[in-house]
């Protein structure tokens, strides 16, 4: 697969986050393999922004099918997860070139409290 998840290694924009951790091999090629089609793997890669907002031009019109989308693939991560790992979205406020916006991002999280975030963090 050309299209790897994109793990940020900077959390410092998230609340009350504890350390990283770096996701194995074997759990990002099982959360790979959960993605069905381009635009799945484009979420997970950092592509397509988990909020749906970087939809342009008629993928825009289509937004409640690319939310379902999203929504099985969210589904489809969190039952395949092995019993260590919870995965949940979260909404996090953003600041560039004097704008604020909101972008919705992936969070994983490991039992012993440690996150990674999955996918975009536009």
């Amino acid at each position: 697969m050309t299209n790897r998840i994109r793990i940020r290694k900077s959390f410092g924009h998230l609340a009350g986050a504890r350390d990283t951790f770096e996701i194995p091999d074997d759990l990002l090629e099982l959360i790979e393999s959960c993605a069905r089609g381009s635009y799945q793997r484009a979420l997970l890669a950092g592509g397509e922004n988990w909020s749906g907002s970087s939809l342009k031009g008629k993928a825009s019109s289509w937004g409640a099918t690319y939310a379902r989308s999203r929504g099985g693939l969210y589904s489809r991560i969190k039952a395949c997860l092995p019993d260590e790992y919870s995965v949940s979205e979260q909404l996090v406020a953003h600041r560039a070139n004097g704008q604020s916006y909101w972008t919705c991002q992936l969070i994983l999280e490991r039992s012993d409290g440690r996150v990674a975030v999955v996918g975009s963090s536009r």
